[in-house]
């Protein structure tokens, strides 16, 4: 019992006698760097209520707010993407950021979203990245995980449909 309890109080000693790890971070952690805009998320789901059809209004976030409006461009990422666009579903490719605000708008809808054959209506996946944006200040898109042997991509939203 006696070992134990010196056991004790030698880890309690060492823990207490090691440097605090967060002792050097500035109190001011705020990201300084050049703006940048981002996806609010990577996914969301249209529900369709029982029909094919749907919407769903989403929107990308600005770092630091600007003087003046940015327009931002969305793309499709074909890889990551099953169904149409025009056929099944469609987005909006532009959305513009007003000067002065942190967020802008875009909408997704399903045009045409149903079973069809071995396709379930939860098969289907509408996949978009933020592609350029027409300041050339500001960063378009964060980067997210490496997959092995391949370039860094830009992080994407993926849109499932729900019934």
């Amino acid at each position: 019992m006696k070992t134990k309890a010196l056991m004790i109080l030698a880890c309690l000693a060492f823990c207490f006698s090691c440097d605090d790890p967060y002792e050097n971070i500035p109190d001011d952690k705020s990201y300084n760097g050049k703006p940048f805009v981002s996806l609010s998320s990577e996914s969301g789901v249209i529900n369709l209520n029982g029909t094919t059809k749907g919407a769903l209004t989403d929107s990308v976030a600005l770092s630091h707010r600007q003087d003046h409006d940015i327009t931002v461009t969305l793309e499709l990422v074909e890889r990551f993407t099953v169904g149409e666009v025009g056929t099944h579903f469609t987005y909006e490719n532009n959305l513009t950021i007003p000067a002065g605000a942190f967020y802008g708008h875009f909408k997704a809808e399903a045009l045409d979203v149903k079973e069809d054959g071995d396709v379930k209506i939860s098969d289907y996946k509408l996949s978009v990245r933020i592609k350029s944006v027409d300041d050339p200040n500001i960063i378009p898109g964060l980067y997210g995980n490496k997959l092995e042997g391949e370039e860094r991509q830009k992080r994407y939203k993926t849109i499932s449909f729900r019934k």
